[in-house]
């Protein structure tokens, strides 16, 4: 029997966090779904847990991969995927028993072709540091959270319009997602906090914040692909919304990508965003949404923050501001 939901698990060099994540998976309330652990060429004991788990359960099944990142392992995962439906699962990260069987009921019930919750970020240790509430607000703008891991997804969706996971690169989830819920049909935004997303600091995006971002890791070629791919085929949001949403995506490459980034690097970034602008939206400064009183139930930081970034962009100051941003916070 086709099962009703894959549930895709990256796994490298997670055995620490492995088997509190897989525990919150094999015991769900729904249980018609399979579980695909990809091991990314783990170099820890993550495969013993993997087995351990595919052995016991028989919806659990571990494959093996060399090294290529997590867009490659979910890539992989679809491609082995059954379920009418997918969930995508950090291996540090775990969910409540009730987060398969809430999502998948409320995409059937509302024939929708995703759901999206809200989530909770929990410290290395599992302390809860923060709750992260995607409400949409009158002006039907969401807080910007291009997570693959807090969400169902049809399967169909990523076979109908051929999107798969850049590999190789950075913030890999904002391209994909923003293309999937520009097509999606009838998206849910569900006020249920089921999935807890941990701060882990051996995570690959700990990682270049300590070290800096090189150039062939920020997603320009994917962002680029991405804005072409909405503006044709998107259903789901205006071209202004779009326009709000790159805005905001941009000011989180500045505040987070390039923090602790060399000066070349980072004037290369806002040299290929401020094209990217210029060729899509050469009238951004002047979108409703970043006015700083527009969008009030997002916090003022954030709206502060993409105003800034985007006025200084257009009086090409953006470049100074970033270096100087980039040094302070190393």
């Amino acid at each position: 029997m086709q099962p009703a939901i894959t549930i895709i698990v990256p796994v490298y060099n997670t055995k620490k966090y492995l088997r509190e994540c897989l525990e919150s998976l094999v015991h769900q309330s729904f249980q018609n779904i399979e579980i695909l652990l990809i091991n990314d060429g783990s170099t820890d004991k993550s495969q013993n847990i993997i087995d351990e788990y595919s052995e016991k359960y028989t919806f659990v099944t571990g494959i093996t991969k060399e090294n290529g990142g997590s867009s490659s392992a979910r890539n992989l995962g679809l491609q082995h995927a059954k379920g009418e439906f997918v969930i995508f699962i950090d291996s540090d990260d775990y969910v409540d028993e009730r987060y398969a069987e809430t999502l998948y009921r409320t995409a059937v019930r509302q024939c929708s072709d995703m759901v999206i919750c809200d989530f909770v970020r929990v410290t290395d240790d599992g302390k809860v540091t923060r709750d992260y509430k995607l409400d949409l607000g009158k002006e039907k703008i969401r807080i910007l959270t291009f997570l693959s891991c807090n969400r169902i997804i049809r399967r169909s969706l990523f076979e109908n319009f051929n999107i798969r996971y850049c590999e190789g690169i950075t913030c890999e989830d904002i391209p994909v997602i923003l293309q999937l819920e520009a097509v999606a049909r009838n998206v849910k935004i569900l006020p249920y906090a089921g999935y807890y997303y941990r701060m882990n600091p051996e995570s690959a995006t700990s990682g270049f914040k300590k070290r800096g971002i090189r150039k062939e890791k920020i997603p320009f070629d994917a962002l680029d692909q991405c804005i072409q791919f909405c503006l044709e085929n998107g259903k789901n949001f205006t071209k202004p919304q779009l326009e709000f949403y790159i805005c905001r995506i941009v000011t989180s490459l500045i505040f987070e990508v390039a923090k602790g980034g060399e000066r070349d690097v980072i004037i290369y970034m806002c040299r290929r965003l401020r094209k990217m602008f210029e060729c899509y939206f050469p009238d951004y400064y002047k979108n409703q949404y970043i006015k700083l009183t527009a969008v009030p139930h997002i916090p003022f930081s954030q709206r502060a923050g993409t105003w800034l970034c985007i006025h200084l962009m257009r009086r090409k100051c953006l470049e100074p501001f970033a270096c100087l941003y980039a040094g302070i916070s190393k």
